[in-house]
């Protein structure tokens, strides 16, 4: 068990010995202290105790009896006896050690032990817990004890004028620290953790090899704390961030941190970026807003650098241009750069300047030369330098050392300078080099550039210049230098290839495959010494044999073609006039293989050698097999193209060709395909276009991925419902074959287009509506005179088609069925067929077209409809069958050219919304015929053998049953000249009624048959001839909209009254001349309008509407009683002035005070009973003499009027 002690000890003292199996540390105890008093053990067994107790005692005698005598003044000082207070002085006391003693002191709390001769102290000196000062100023201190951290207490600690190299790390945990004076020692950094004494406000460091800035020195605390916080920081996280700290140089501390990854020098005052190349793990530097004009080369080294921030630096070097690139970019920059050596001159003077003068004598260049390798050519070299020392004085200065390089690089005494900037992303290329002359090869591939700079010619000895996998349009002529031998353009855009190019007689190579070239000058025969011209890639229009005839160099183009091949993987061998594969051509990296347009009339057996072979065109041949030997060697193609040659027949090999996507065989003699071609589960795209194909193989229905098919020009007679297998096809073209009816499976494609043109179909299903939504094209012939859909459907295109049938096949499920706005002249709709797919057809709208006439059979087809909309159309009547449309609720013939009322409103009792809107109906009667008895009997007889004509005509057309409509025209022909006939209302048999309409037309007289409407709660009939309204109209009572504007009447029925259910009454734009008083009792009322009549009074029985009327329009009127001036006032003084009217006519007494009233125009007869009239307070300037009507009145009061008398 470990025993820990809480007393003061001397570490020279302590032991570890073993009491009872236990690990013990034995600390003496403290001298003057009784027995065990400050021991404090963590164990509970007596006998450990007394054991450690012994120990300690034993220990503490033996210290006594080893100890060295202190001088007699110092011992004075440390007796306790002596010791003032809790303050202990030993200044000059010239001690090298600290006394024992005064560690046992663990009451001070000031200590200072100046001007001696102290080298170190001991660890037990952190036991002075309690110390609040602490001077040691000069003595020989070269070290300190950590245990100095736990004098938490400590605030004034004096080091100056000591040995010092550095501090303990324990002193960063003396919280209390405020003053802290380290000057005149030789430390060169301090803890960073020195930070977390956040009280100090004076820290004096001056005479210290110190590698913190000056300028951070000199903000005192604040600023030095920063910075070793910073530095902390960065030392657990290798995060370093020294932005706006005033730096001119990067701080040597830096540079010392092997584990920085991330540093920020960002918003300081740094020149120069010295040093930083040894900061190797960097990932990211941040230089902005300093002062860094150039990137030295040296930062090359920072090879795991990725982000580099210099934004608000004036930085020349290197461009901006460079340094708009990210960081790996930027340091490939800086390492192409640094292999120049004239860019290295700077650093080659300093190498040859041995003793450092800032000037090479010919002693120290003898000697440089002699390191380079080129004492051998030392008269040269005295000639150059002749040249280069401008001064005569036999020194050589900088400037003149680069003119030495200069010259031994022109002479051929230095080696050739190549300068790699390919792969960095440039935008643009500057010029940014000490010595531009000394490069002679310049690599700019694989970057962004669009030009050159103008001042390319500084580069006086490049000869060989890489510009590929650029962007460039045009061949700057600024790489026309006359120096050139070699240009690289592959893989640019240029589109043409400039004259001034082709004067460039001494180049010797010119690359300029894939690029855009459409030909080339016919200065380039003039090249004479062009040994390699490089042209593939570009869409040359020139024929290629024509071309290898203009000269030699041609011929080691084409030779350069196959060998080419080998490297990128194409063999384009295009339209070559070839009957055979060429020797040359070795296939074994061929990728892709392009041999069409040629005369090859086998396939080439060289191809079972493209083992890479992933595209293969062998279009426009005269090939009448495929050798199937080859499939099994060619696993790897994708696409085959075998169209246009005379194949009959392909080999069940193909099926080894797993990875093909696109399959072209159009344009051959295929009659068949073999059942594996099922196997090409990758095949999306199969043409068989022009083949002699007579059914739609299985083989291609089982392939499953096919998204396009094609299969134009054969034979076809149909296509299998297997084609419901096809579920990822997505084109399907069948132009130009023999098919008369499609499957019924389209509704379970995803079908995007489909072309069935030129094909004698006679029937399209209705499936094809369902690929509405997905369905983009679709075609077929124009004029194909089928039943349905018409010609006009299918000459407006795939959406009106896709519509039309939609319509159809959403009917066999909704039952209802909506054929309006499609432009038809006729019902072309197999309507029977409709009824029995949805048991029974609900509703069927053909409303907005051009139909004249129904189909004669329309009400036997469709005897369970309920909804008719026929409006908007050209019809003048309705097929006789429409009689049988029993279950019929709603019809619509809005729009139409009706003259009478359709006979079949007779036999249709339950319809219940009915408008006749828009048509010429100058009638609402039809006539009742009577026949006569003795025609009657001959009419029965000649109905029988009609019927039995009919019927058997229909059962020979497969029609089981009919309504003889054609019988029952011709007994009511007969019927007709011996008949007797009456006038009765149309509509009389509409019992459940309760919309009509019947506006826009010539009606003249309402029957009065519409009492018997007593359900009716819409009554439309706006704009026709009405002259009177009957009386028992006052029967609808359950009308709740009445519109009877722009008609003839002249007045309206007392009995209107009765309509008390009716909200909005419309009677403008007739000629009524007075309302009935009963208009009253429509309390319901909320909008009367009588525009546009001849009213001269309003009744005062309106007042009895004030509660639900919300709108009233009277204009239009010669309107006098009430004045104008009321209703000028609006709706409030309207009924104000009715009921105040109403009022006086009962109590004889009218009181029209404050109205406003300029004139007196009252209904005077409605007024003799009025015994008392008061007209103060309005504008009155006279009184009529129609006031003398009222006989009876005995007050007259107008006071505040304007009469003259």
């Amino acid at each position: 068990m470990l025993v820990e002690m809480e007393l003061p000890h001397l570490a020279q003292n302590a032991v570890t010995g073993r009491v009872h199996g236990s690990s013990l540390l034995l600390i003496r105890q403290p001298v003057g202290t009784d027995e065990g008093t400050g021991l404090l053990l963590k164990t509970t067994d007596p006998k450990e105790q007394r054991d450690v107790v012994a120990k300690v005692k034993e220990l503490r005698a033996q210290e006594i009896a080893n100890a060295p005598k202190l001088p007699m003044h110092v011992a004075k000082k440390v007796d306790p006896s002596a010791v003032k207070g809790n303050t202990l002085n030993l200044d000059g006391t010239k001690v090298s050690r600290l006394p024992d003693a005064v560690c046992e002191m663990v009451t001070l709390t000031n200590l200072s032990a100046c001007n001696n001769a102290l080298k170190s102290l001991m660890p037990e000196v952190g036991l002075l817990t309690k110390l609040l000062s602490l001077k040691l100023t000069n003595n020989k201190l070269a070290g300190l004890p950590d245990s100095m951290g736990y004098m938490h207490q400590l605030q004034l600690l004096l080091l100056d004028d000591n040995e010092l190299r550095s501090l303990p790390n324990g002193i960063v945990t003396c919280s209390s620290l405020k003053v802290l004076d380290v000057s005149q020692n030789k430390i060169s950094m301090l803890p960073f953790g020195l930070y977390q004494c956040s009280r100090l406000n004076k820290l004096t460091v001056y005479d210290n090899p110190l590698m913190m800035p000056e300028q951070v020195i000199s903000k005192g605390p604040p600023g030095m704390l920063k910075m070793l916080k910073a530095l902390h920081v960065c030392n657990n996280t290798g995060n370093c961030i020294l932005a706006g700290m005033g730096l001119v140089a990067v701080p040597p501390i830096i540079l010392t941190m092997t584990a920085v990854t991330r540093l920020t020098l960002a918003d300081n005052v740094i020149s120069r970026l010295d040093g930083l190349q040894m900061q190797t793990r960097l990932t990211s530097l941040s230089v902005a807003r300093n002062r860094v004009e150039t990137l030295p080369l040296s930062l090359k080294a920072l090879t795991n650098l990725t982000e580099l921030e210099t934004s608000g630096c004036p930085i020349v070097s290197p461009p901006a241009s460079v340094l708009g690139l990210d960081g790996p970019a930027i340091v490939g920059y800086l390492r192409a750069k640094s292999a120049l050596m004239g860019d290295n001159i700077e650093s080659m003077f300093r190498a040859f300047d041995a003793d450092g003068s800032g000037t090479i004598n010919r002693t120290e260049l003898q000697e440089g030369l002699h390191l380079v390798d080129l004492q051998h050519r030392r008269l040269e070299i005295e000639a150059v330098l002749e040249e280069s020392d401008e001064d005569g004085n036999g020194l050589i200065s900088l400037a003149e050392f680069g003119d030495l390089i200069l010259g031994l690089f022109k002479m051929g005494a230095m080696h050739e300078q190549s300068l790699d900037l390919s792969g960095l992303g440039l935008p643009a290329f500057e010029m940014d080099f000490a010595q531009p002359g000394l490069i002679n090869t310049l690599d700019l591939s694989r970057n962004n550039l669009t030009t050159l700079p103008s001042d390319m010619p500084l580069l006086s000895s490049l000869h060989t210049l890489v510009l590929s996998h650029n962007a460039i349009e045009e061949v700057p002529q600024s790489a026309g230098l006359s120096t050139l031998t070699s240009l690289v353009l592959l893989h640019n855009r240029i589109v043409k290839l400039p004259k001034w190019l082709c004067a460039r007689h001494n180049l010797l190579a010119l690359d300029l495959r894939n690029n855009q070239l459409g030909g080339l000058p016919c200065e380039v025969g003039g090249m004479t010494n062009l040994v390699d011209l490089k042209l593939e890639g570009n869409p040359l229009q020139m024929p290629l044999k024509k071309l290898l005839k203009e000269g030699s160099q041609y011929a080691r183009a084409y030779l350069a073609l196959f060998m080419q091949a080998q490297i990128e993987g194409l063999l384009d061998l295009n339209n070559m006039a070839l009957a055979t594969l060429p020797l040359e051509a070795e296939l074994g990296q061929v990728t892709t293989c392009l041999l069409g347009h040629n005369r090859l009339e086998v396939s080439p057996p060289a191809l079972s050698t493209a083992s890479f072979l992933q595209h293969l065109d062998l279009s426009h041949n005269n090939m009448d097999k495929f050798d199937g030997n080859i499939f099994p060697h060619i696993t790897r193609i994708t696409h085959m193209d075998l169209s246009c040659n005379r194949i009959s027949g392909m080999s069940r090999r193909i099926g080894h060709l797993l990875r093909l996507v696109n399959l072209d065989l159009s344009s051959n003699k295929i009659a068949e395909l073999p059942a594996s071609l099922s196997s090409l589960t990758s095949l999306k795209l199969l043409n068989l276009t022009k083949n002699d194909l007579e059914s739609l193989p299985s083989s291609v229905t089982a392939l499953s991925n096919l998204e396009s098919l094609v299969i134009e020009f054969n034979n076809l007679w149909g296509l299998s419902d297997e084609l419901a297998q096809m579920v990822a096809l997505q084109h399907l073209s069948v132009r130009a074959n023999n098919i008369a009816k499609l499957p019924d499976v389209f509704g379970v494609l995803n079908l995007t287009s489909f072309d069935c043109s030129r094909n004698p179909l006679q029937q399209v299903p209705l499936s094809l509506g369902s690929l509405r939504s997905s369905l983009q094209d679709i075609r077929l012939d124009r004029h194909l005179h089928l039943d349905d859909p018409p010609d006009v459907i299918i000459a407006r295109g795939s959406n009106a088609l896709l519509s039309y049938l939609r319509r159809q096949l959403d009917a066999t499920t909704s039952a209802e069925l909506d054929m309006s706005r499609l432009q038809l002249a006729s019902i072309t709709v197999p309507l029977d067929r409709i009824e029995r797919s949805c048991m029974g057809l609900k509703v069927l709208d053909i409303s907005d077209n051009a139909i004249s006439e129904l189909p004669r059979t329309i009400g036997a087809d469709l005897n369970c409809l309920e909804a008719l909309v026929l409006s908007n159309n050209r019809l003048a009547t309705l097929p006789v069958s429409t009689k049988h449309m029993k279950t019929l609720t709603a019809l619509d013939i809005a729009g139409n050219l009706f003259e009478r009322v359709p006979e079949m409103l007779a036999f249709t009792p339950l319809i219940r919304f009915l408008n006749m809107d828009r048509n010429i109906l100058d009638s609402l009667y039809r006539n009742v015929v009577t026949v006569a008895s003795g025609g009657f009997d001959d009419a029965l007889a000649e109905t029988k053998r009609e019927k039995e004509r009919e019927a058997a005509t229909m059962k020979k057309k497969g029609l089981k049953t009919l309504i003889q409509t054609k019988v029952m025209d011709k007994v009511h022909a007969k019927l007709k000249s011996s008949n007797r006939s009456k006038q009765v209302g149309a509509l009389f048999q509409l019992f459940d009624l309760l919309e009509l309409r019947i506006s826009e037309n010539k009606v003249r007289v309402l029957p009065g048959s519409i009492s018997k409407f007593l359900h009716l709660r819409y009554l439309d009939m706006h704009s026709n001839e009405l002259r009177d309204l009957p009386p028992d109209i006052g029967h609808c009572t359950s009308l709740t909209h009445l519109d009877l504007s722009h008609n003839q009447l002249i007045g309206l029925p007392p009995d209107i009254g009765f309509l008390v259910k009716v909200k909005l009454f419309n009677i403008s734009d007739n000629n009524v001349r007075r309302l009935p008083e009963d208009i009253g009792n429509m309390t319901s009322l909320t909008e009367l309008n009588f525009n546009n009549n001849s009213l001269e009074f309003i009744p005062v029985e309106i007042e009895g509407l004030e509660t639900s009327l919300k709108t009233l329009h009277a204009s239009g009127n010669i309107i006098r009683d009430p004045p104008f001036e009321i209703l000028a006032q609006g709706r409030d003084a309207l009924f104000t002035y009715l009921r105040r009217v109403r009022n006086g006519r009962m109590s004889r007494e009218l009181v029209l005070i404050d109205m406003k009233l300029e004139n007196v125009n009252f209904n005077y007869e409605s007024l003799t009973v009025l015994t008392a009239l008061e007209l103060s307070g309005n504008q009155i300037s006279e009184l009529p003499k129609e006031l003398l009507i009222l006989t009876n009145l005995t007050i007259l009061k107008a006071p505040g009027n304007r009469l003259e008398r």
